[in-house]
């Protein structure tokens, strides 16, 4: 079974679940056109149906997260976009620059990680997924998942201590 009849066979149920995390019809149909052309692209064949709605789901997660990640990136930029940066004492500066340079560095960070490591975070901390739903999108054990958060918790904590003490990247 291809990847791309079964897009069409749940195309409505995909929709319903893009749609729940956008809440945008528009941008629903923009991140559906984005799983789709994963499933055009990939050349892998399922040889049962549930596997293949696993696979178009967790495509589909990671597209919103995609998307997500686009557009409130451009969106702060327009809300940015020619406003006059607020007058600072000197403490309030310091720590404004600590913050941003902090979520700077936890960026950096992440994007080292390898794709797995990545995705077990994205699923945990930007869609607020328990270990269950991640071990049921992944299709694997919650238990291993907990292992899993466990250890990518740890490579970032390492990477982040890592670059403070050393001021360089790993």
């Amino acid at each position: 079974m291809n990847p791309t009849a079964v897009l069409l066979d749940n195309r409505r149920w995909l929709w319903v679940v893009i749609y729940s995390r956008l809440g945008n019809a528009a941008e629903t149909e923009d991140v559906l056109q984005e799983v789709s052309m994963a499933a055009v692209r990939t050349s892998v064949t399922f040889e049962k149906p549930e596997v293949a709605k696993g696979w178009l789901y967790r495509v589909a997660v990671r597209q919103v997260m995609l998307f997500r990640r686009r557009h409130y990136r451009d969106r702060a930029k327009l809300e940015n976009y020619g406003q006059e940066a607020p007058v600072l004492d000197d403490q309030s500066h310091l720590n404004w620059l600590c913050t941003n340079e902090s979520a700077e560095q936890v960026q950096l960070a992440l994007r080292k990680l390898n794709p797995s490591d990545q995705q077990i975070l994205g699923l945990k901390y930007s869609e607020d997924f328990s270990c269950k739903q991640i071990a049921e999108v992944l299709g694997v054990r919650e238990t291993t998942i907990q292992s899993r958060l466990l250890r990518a918790r740890r490579r970032l904590k390492n990477l982040l201590i890592y670059e403070f003490q050393f001021g360089e990247s790993v």
